[in-house]
């Protein structure tokens, strides 16, 4: 998750709500709590109806199941839970 997250670092749109998800979520996945849940609560001011709308936002981009469970358990790790 480590190099996931650096990946993270180089997408940078601040104005999009997949750069928060991605970053809290890998933030989650490696137990960085404090600055995941920074990440997600940008993520809720960007995208207020994420909880209920997450799992179909994801998958219209994602199509791995796999990827799709270790991106919500990580925002479930920053206080996301997604429907």
């Amino acid at each position: 998750y480590r190099q996931a997250y650096m990946e993270t670092l180089s997408f940078n749109a601040p104005n999009l709500f997949w750069d928060h998800l991605i970053k809290a979520a890998t933030l989650g996945q490696l137990g960085r709590i404090g600055k995941g849940r920074s990440a997600a609560d940008r993520l809720l001011e960007l995208k207020p109806d994420f909880v209920r709308r997450g799992n179909v936002l994801i998958r219209r981009f994602i199509k791995f199941d796999d990827i799709v469970e270790r991106l919500i358990a990580g925002l479930g790790r920053v206080g996301i839970e997604v429907v």
